[in-house]
């Protein structure tokens, strides 16, 4: 199966441009294209996510390449709706498909409306970009084994239809993830994460139930006599169980909504309520998936997710410190 790489490269070569190899380790290759006074060589860097990049992290992917000239974003696929945002900011792009935007002096390459290979589509159609894709990814990556299990009992771990099963592996083996039955397997781990860890932070996470109150300090929930009453730790809790040197100043805990029993144990009270003795902020979550094995914390990609995610400096360079060997992991 092609990469990335290969497939942008293949549609660079459809589009009658030439593809030139790059020896940089921020370049992926070259795109050669003619232009009033000879020859134009744009480096074109691939982006595996397959989450279209917003203002914010456009503007931060243009300035952290901007040393290296007028650049080419190489993705999987760029809808007609991403594309005119991209357009909007200044972005020239390619995709595996051929659609593409190239603007330079004497130069306009403009296509748009095609499909990337294997018949995958934008937008909800891609694993990472709906809740359900989301979920079954999830409980992939923290349970390969769950790769064997009849569909029933995914449904079951994943919190979703059967349908919706079906559908996310169809699109997590079109997206190159998983390979093709009877000998199903993860492939390309580390892209799968990223992919996820993106997907989860723009379309999960904003969709489920949570509540903000104040409560014990983080230190209480540590403790292996608190009442969980079936929850999990996230956030800097869990980054700190995985190894971060962190001491964090709130806790989340991943439960089931509306959390009756625990809030009753830990005595918590809304947030609003100025008149309590507590002062530590503890954030509530809805629980997505059923958990495999007994612990008081969530895996270590949804602690590095929320981490990432985070309004805490300290949490999110924890999680920063945590990815890469995560990532290794799977290699």
């Amino acid at each position: 199966m092609q990469n990335l790489t290969e497939r942008l490269a293949s549609a660079v070569e459809a589009l009658g441009l030439t593809v030139e190899e790059a020896h940089e380790s921020d370049v992926d290759l070259y795109v050669v294209v003619p232009v009033v006074d000879g020859e134009r060589r744009l480096p074109l860097l691939a982006r595996t996510s397959t989450n279209p990049m917003g203002p914010a992290e456009l503007e931060r992917w243009r300035n952290r390449h901007q040393h290296l000239g007028p650049l080419v974003l190489g993705v999987h696929h760029v809808s007609r709706a991403t594309g005119e945002r991209y357009r909007a900011a200044g972005i020239q792009y390619l995709d595996s498909g051929g659609n593409a935007h190239l603007r330079l002096p004497g130069l306009l390459v403009q296509v748009e409306g095609r499909k990337p290979p294997g018949g995958a589509t934008a937008g909800n159609d891609l694993p990472m970009a709906t809740k359900s894709g989301l979920r079954v990814a999830f409980t992939l990556l923290v349970d390969p084994d769950a790769l064997h299990v009849p569909y029933e009992q995914l449904s079951q771990r994943a919190g979703v239809s059967k349908g919706s099963v079906v559908n996310a592996m169809a699109g997590l083996t079109r997206a190159g993830f998983v390979t093709a039955s009877p000998t199903r397997a993860l492939v390309d781990v580390p892209r799968m994460v990223e992919d996820w860890i993106d997907g989860y932070r723009l379309v999960l996470q904003p969709r489920l139930q949570r509540s903000v109150f104040s409560g014990p300090p983080p230190e209480w929930w540590w403790k292996e006599d608190a009442p969980l009453d079936g929850g999990l730790l996230s956030g800097g809790a869990a980054l700190r169980h995985y190894g971060a040197d962190l001491l964090p100043a709130r806790t989340v805990v991943f439960g089931h909504p509306p959390w009756h029993e625990l809030r009753r144990h830990a005595q918590l009270v809304p947030r609003r309520d100025q008149g309590t003795a507590h002062v530590f902020e503890v954030e509530l979550r809805e629980q997505f998936w059923k958990p495999t094995e007994v612990s008081r914390y969530v895996p270590e990609l949804l602690a590095v997710a929320d981490g990432l995610g985070s309004l805490e400096p300290r949490e999110v360079d924890a999680a920063r410190a945590l990815l890469p060997a995560y990532l290794d992991s799977f290699r």
